[in-house]
């Protein structure tokens, strides 16, 4: 009987070391034009609600399994995954590419001149508004 509880103490121990390897990934999210660090992007576990920001220098640090694909996306860049395997250095640099959009300009005018519209209505109300 002791031998056959080693070996299922022997399988729950095998099976915990796999499940449990985890680095710690750090680095710096950068412009792949310019080589600028972007701050505040966003990294995020994909499958999951995990995730965090960069700092104001571009750098993050963070834990994940490996196996686990992260995904860097800001503001104005097109997405990028990286996926952590045992031979991910700890320390890694994900450059963005610029996501490019040409937007039509938009003029905004109110729907009526205010001035006009106040004026007319001090006009009509003038034997109203007299001081007595």
């Amino acid at each position: 009987m002791k031998p056959f509880t080693f070996l299922v103490f022997l399988v729950f121990l095998s099976c915990s070391c796999v499940i449990a390897q985890e680095k710690i990934i750090g680095g710096v999210v950068r412009d792949r034009n310019t080589n600028e660090t972007i701050p505040f992007a966003s990294i995020r576990i994909k499958g999951s609600n995990i995730g965090r920001s960069t700092d104001e220098n571009g750098s993050f640090s963070m834990k994940a399994v490996v196996g686990a694909i992260l995904t860097f996306s800001s503001v104005g860049y097109i997405p990028a995954e990286i996926v952590i395997e045992n031979s991910t250095r700890k320390s890694i640099s994900v450059y963005l590419k610029e996501d490019i959009i040409n937007l039509q300009a938009v003029t905004v005018k109110p729907k009526l001149d205010t001035g006009k519209e106040i004026l007319k209505k001090i006009l009509k109300n003038k034997d109203l508004n007299a001081a007595e």
